[in-house]
């Protein structure tokens, strides 16, 4: 039997995380093109400026990308229940919180009226 190896040239470049990721980011851009996003939305009270949210946004986007692409995931696969267990953290406690973070204050989509209800 072989001895468990892991590297850090042992990522995984999966192809549905690449474009699900990049599908975010195109989403986070074109929302603030379209000025949904704007320096002027209201903040979380955490920071004085709205300059900082697309730093959060790619923050948690990297974050989401070195739990799913990295070696965490490979070893968390094949070799380390507590490797996939540090992933699960990741993707729950850090990645979520800082895309959230990143679109604070964003402008909600305009609603179509409730039924029976004029606008």
């Amino acid at each position: 039997m072989d001895p468990a190896h892991l590297s850090l040239t042992d990522w995984t470049w999966d192809p549905t995380v690449l474009l699900g990721l990049a599908t975010l980011v195109a989403l986070y851009v074109s929302a603030m093109r379209r000025g949904l996003i704007r320096d002027d939305d209201d903040t979380t009270p955490w920071f004085k400026r709205a300059r900082w949210r697309p730093w959060l946004f790619v923050a948690g986007i990297l974050s989401g990308f070195i739990a799913l692409q990295s070696p965490i995931d490979t070893g968390g696969d094949e070799f380390l229940l507590s490797l996939h267990m540090v992933q699960h953290l990741v993707l729950m406690m850090v990645a979520p919180p800082l895309v959230l973070l990143g679109i604070a204050g964003m402008r909600p989509l305009p609603a179509s009226p409730a039924p029976g209800r004029p606008r």
